[in-house]
């Protein structure tokens, strides 16, 4: 079985070894799963694996355009349409270093999400947070805690980057909800820890979210309860 981890980087600094790190760690722990590590980034990037695994692969993409979900379509772009699976990390996010995977999941299901150890980037706080089907929208799933079946994603017509930083949300929910996928919610140990920061937390991002409600359509009830929801989660998990 095939996993390709995306990254977006901008320069081979310690948050990407971090990244690197982790994917190693990840392939070593998982021998029965074939990575593919795909890094797209506007700079040229020179990094070795050949001395850590033999069941990783490292791909360069480079590519001039701004903005990450820009940069997840072109990674999707240039992968091999299967049913293999694809997984998006930014820089600096990383796998939990105990994770280990399950090849029967994969082999049943078109998502498999984990939990994931949501950090701020302006304190110490963190929290674990469960991926689970909600009654409105498919979930608020980040996209470093979920592994989507490559197929699946490119027929879905990729990440749509007018939705801003919504536009992992828009895409999840159309796989789940619109297209029937088979879906595997998972519990336990996170599968990933990344940092909540940026344009992620500015108030811009509830404008997003309203387009995917928008979008979505999606009954009153249902578009005043998700607003109601992402307001509350927006205040809750701020940093």
């Amino acid at each position: 079985m095939e996993i390709v981890v995306v990254t977006l980087a901008f320069s081979l600094n310690s948050e990407l070894r971090k990244t690197i790190s982790s994917v190693v760690n990840l392939a070593n722990l998982n021998p029965e799963f074939f990575f593919k590590l795909l890094i797209v980034s506007p700079k040229h990037i020179e990094y070795d694996l050949n001395e850590h695994t033999e069941n990783l692969q490292l791909n360069l993409l480079k590519d001039n355009k701004e903005g990450i979900y820009q940069a997840f379509n072109l990674a999707l772009m240039n992968v091999k349409y299967s049913n293999g699976f694809v997984i998006f990390l930014s820089q600096g996010d990383f796998f939990n270093i105990d994770i280990k995977l399950n090849l029967s999941d994969f082999e049943n299901n078109d998502l498999i999400s984990f939990p994931v150890k949501i950090c701020s980037v302006k304190s110490s706080k963190s929290i674990i947070y469960e991926p689970r089907k909600k009654k409105c929208l498919a979930t608020g799933i980040p996209h470093p805690s979920t592994f989507f079946k490559i197929s699946k994603v490119i027929d879905s017509g990729l990440f749509p980057v007018d939705l801003g930083t919504a536009a992992d949300l828009y895409l999840t929910n159309n796989l789940i909800n619109l297209h029937n996928n088979k879906v595997k919610f998972k519990k336990g140990e996170p599968l990933s820890i990344f940092y909540l920061g940026g344009v992620s937390n500015k108030p811009s991002a509830i404008i997003d979210f309203y387009k995917v409600l928008i979008r979505s359509n999606l009954s009153m009830w249902c578009l005043i309860y998700s607003l109601f929801r992402k307001i509350f989660s927006f205040i809750k998990y701020k940093s």
